[in-house]
């Protein structure tokens, strides 16, 4: 077997993954803050106000 076929094989096979993960952090990411923006519209809230009062919240 050639091992530039097996080199591609696997460099084919890390962006496939890579692209995997990017995919399920977009996703993640836009269940997370769609809901939260949502929220502020309706409270008549910033979000970018909203979000680090958020996080401040959940420090210990």
């Amino acid at each position: 077997m050639n091992y530039l076929n097996l080199y591609q094989k696997l460099v084919l096979g890390i962006i496939n993954t890579y692209k995997f993960m990017l995919i399920n952090i977009s996703k993640l990411t836009w269940d997370t803050f769609m809901p939260m923006v949502a929220t502020t519209r309706k409270l008549e809230l910033s979000f970018f106000e909203y979000v680090p009062d958020i996080a401040a919240a959940r420090l210990p």
